[in-house]
This record gives C-alpha cells, structure tokens and sequence, in this order.
C-alpha cells in the first residue's frame, strides 16, 4: 500500500518496480532465470473498507495475469 499516493502516481511505482524487475536475471545452480511480475492498483474510495480495497486490487491482478503477465493493471473502482 501507498498511503497518500494518486492513483497514476501508483501505477507509475508499480510499472518502475515491474520493469527493474524484469531487467534482472537470477542464477541458480549456474542456471538462469527471468522473473516477471504482475501488478494490481487501484486507488482507495472514500470510506472503503481495507478488505474491499485489497480485493479489488487482487482483481487487477488477476487481470493482469489473465492478460499474459508481466503487466500493471489499474483501475480506480
């Protein structure tokens, strides 16, 4: 979570981290390995409950993996 963060400013975050991620390669056992990530941002709605926020935000992310991965979704509601 991004506390006091807008919505674009949070996908931007997510979009950074998604690209520094996948620009490293891992070697394990002199064998290497890309890694992917996906994300899911939405931004909080007024007097939302935390449990609802975190499930939307899992819905993008789904989304997002649905959608080939490696990849920021956002959506505010």
């Amino acid at each position: 979570m991004l506390p006091n963060t807008t919505l674009a400013i949070a996908s931007e975050i997510a979009e950074r981290l998604r690209v520094l991620i996948a620009s490293k390669v891992i070697t394990v056992n002199d064998v290497e390995i890309s890694i992917s990530a996906s994300f899911g941002v939405v931004e909080r709605l007024t007097n939302e409950a935390k449990l609802n926020l975190i499930n939307r935000a899992d819905r993008n992310l789904y989304q997002a993996k649905n959608l080939g991965k490696n990849r920021v979704v956002t959506a505010s509601i």
